[in-house]
C-alpha cells in the first residue's frame, strides 16, 4: 500500500513538473513568436518610411510628379496665351483703320492681345502689332490734369497751346520732377553740348544728331507730337518690355559684350518682347535710331521716352498699383530686378547674363547681380509694364544740367541697389559716347 501510495505520488509529482516545464517552454515559445513579431513591425515600419519617403520625392521633388504636373500646367498656359497672341497678331495686320477698344483708342496696325489680365485698362491694357510687339496704355486723366483748358483747334495749336499742356502735365507729376533734367535738344558741335537754348544755332547745328539721336526740328516735331496725343487721347503706349535684339542668342552674343557696333548683321532691329536679349552698352544717340525704326506704322512715330513721359509713368503706377511715391522715389526694391534682392523666377525661357555669355536660366531664382533677358520675372512686372525698375538703366530724350555728361538715363540697374537706384531715379554720367553693359532703353509710341 505504501508502494503504491510513493508511487502516486512520484507519479503526481512528475505530471506536475511536466506541465511547468510545459507552461515554460509555451512561454518562451510565446516571447520568441512575439519577438519576431516585434520585429517584423518595425521592419514592416521602416519599409513604409521609406516607401513614404520615396513617394513624396517623386510628388515634391525636383523632377517630382507636382512639379512636373505644375511645369505642364504652366506649359499649357503658355501654349495657350501664345495662340491667342498669334490670333491678335492676325487681327492688327487686318486692323487698317484706328479703332476704340474698352474706351482706348487704338493705333491703326495694332489689337489688344484680350488674354486675362492684359485686357483692361485697370490692370494695364495690352496691345500688339502684326510682328508681336506688345505695348501698355498709360492712362492720364483729362479731366484732372487739364481742367480749365480749352485748346479750340488741336489740328492748328499755337506755341502756347502747347507750353499749356505741358506745365499742366509738369504739375501733375511734381513728386518725380527734378531741376536738373529737363526735355530739351541738345547735340555734340566738335567737342561742346549745344541745345535749342544755345545763342545762334546754325542751321548745320540743328542738323546735327549725334546727342540724342534727333536733329533739333525732329525733336521738337516729336515732342510737340508727344504732347498734343496726351491731350487728345488721355495718355499714351509704352514698351511693355526693354527693347530687344531681333535674332537667337547666338546673333546677339556680339550685343552688348562691349560696345563695338550696334549692328545684328547690316540691319539692326529692335523688338518689344518677351525673352528677348535686351540692348545694352549702347549710346543714346544710337538707341534713339533703332526707337526711330520700331513702329511701321506711317501715322504713329515711335521713340526714346521723354522726361515728362516717365514721370507719367511713375504717377500712373503710384495711382493704379499699391506702389506709394517713396517706393517710386526712394527704394523700387519692390518689384525691381536689383543687386540686393532675392526673385523667382518661373519663365522657362528667360536668360541670364553671366561670364560674357547669354544662357538659359538653370535655376528658379536669381541672387545677387544679374541682368535678365526681358520680362524674365512675373515679381518684376506692375500694371504689365516689366522691369520699369532696375535691369537695366534706359534712356531717355531729357538733358541733364551737366555739361560734359548730357544724356540722361532712368530707373536704375542690376548692378545697384533699388534703395541707391529706384524707378524715378536719374543718371548724370553719361556722355554722348557711353556706353556700358546694364544700360538699353524702352520705347513709346505715339500719333504724329
Amino acid at each position: 500500500m505504501c508502494y503504491i501510495l510513493i508511487t502516486g505520488c512520484n507519479i503526481s509529482f512528475c505530471g506536475f513538473i511536466f506541465r511547468i516545464e510545459r507552461m515554460r517552454t509555451m512561454r518562451e515559445k510565446d516571447n520568441k513568436n512575439r519577438g519576431i513579431t516585434l520585429i517584423a513591425l518595425v521592419v514592416t515600419i521602416v519599409v513604409l518610411l521609406i516607401l513614404a519617403g520615396i513617394s513624396i520625392s517623386m510628388l515634391t521633388g525636383q523632377n517630382g510628379i507636382l512639379n512636373r504636373a505644375a511645369e505642364a500646367k504652366e506649359k499649357t498656359e503658355v501654349s495657350s496665351k501664345d495662340e491667342q497672341r498669334k490670333l491678335a497678331r492676325a487681327e492688327a495686320l487686318m486692323n487698317t483703320e484706328k479703332t476704340t477698344y474698352k474706351g482706348v483708342t487704338l493705333p491703326e496696325g495694332f489689337a489688344p492681345t484680350k488674354i486675362d489680365g492684359e485686357d483692361s485698362v485697370d490692370d494695364g491694357l495690352v496691345i500688339t502689332d502684326g510682328y508681336g510687339n506688345e505695348y501698355v496704355w498709360v492712362e492720364v486723366p483729362i479731366a484732372e490734369v487739364f481742367s480749365g483748358v480749352s485748346i479750340e483747334n488741336t489740328k492748328e495749336m499755337t506755341d502756347n497751346d502747347y507750353k499749356t499742356i505741358q506745365g499742366k502735365l509738369q504739375e501733375y507729376v511734381a513728386d518725380y520732377n527734378n531741376s536738373s533734367y529737363y526735355d530739351v535738344w541738345y547735340a555734340n558741335d566738335d567737342g561742346k553740348t549745344i541745345t535749342e537754348e544755345t545763342d545762334g544755332l546754325t542751321e548745320r547745328q540743328k542738323e546735327l544728331k549725334n546727342g540724342c539721336g534727333l536733329s533739333y526740328y525732329e525733336y521738337k516735331s516729336a515732342y510737340r507730337s508727344m504732347l498734343k496725343s496726351i491731350y487728345s487721347y488721355g495718355g499714351f503706349w509704352i514698351g511693355r518690355y526693354e527693347t530687344g535684339i531681333y535674332g537667337s542668342v547666338t546673333d546677339t552674343t556680339i550685343a552688348r559684350i562691349s560696345h563695338t557696333d550696334v549692328s545684328v548683321g547690316t540691319s539692326p532691329k529692335g523688338i518689344v518682347q518677351k525673352n528677348a536679349i535686351p540692348y545694352n552698352n549702347i549710346y543714346c544717340s544710337e538707341a534713339q535710331n533703332i526707337a526711330n525704326e520700331i513702329s511701321t506704322n506711317s501715322n504713329y512715330r515711335s521713340s526714346l521716352l521723354f522726361g515728362i513721359q516717365w514721370n507719367l509713368v511713375c504717377k500712373y503706377l503710384e495711382n493704379d498699383t499699391m506702389l506709394s511715391i517713396k517706393s517710386l522715389n526712394s527704394d523700387s526694391s519692390c518689384f525691381g530686378n536689383y543687386s540686393n534682392k532675392e526673385i523667382t523666377i518661373k519663365n522657362l525661357n528667360a536668360k541670364k547674363f553671366k561670364d560674357d555669355n547669354w544662357s538659359k536660366m538653370d535655376e528658379n531664382k536669381k541672387e545677387g547681380s544679374l541682368l535678365l533677358s526681358t520680362g524674365a520675372s512675373e515679381y518684376t512686372k506692375k500694371m504689365n509694364i516689366y522691369d520699369f525698375a532696375g535691369n537695366e538703366w534706359e534712356w531717355t530724350l531729357e538733358k541733364t544740367q551737366y555739361v560734359n555728361f548730357p544724356c540722361t538715363s532712368r530707373g536704375g540697374n542690376f548692378s545697384n541697389s533699388g534703395e541707391k537706384t529706384p524707378a524715378a531715379s536719374y543718371n548724370n554720367n553719361s556722355s554722348i559716347n557711353a556706353g556700358y553693359t546694364g544700360i538699353g532703353f524702352r520705347v513709346t509710341i505715339y500719333e504724329k
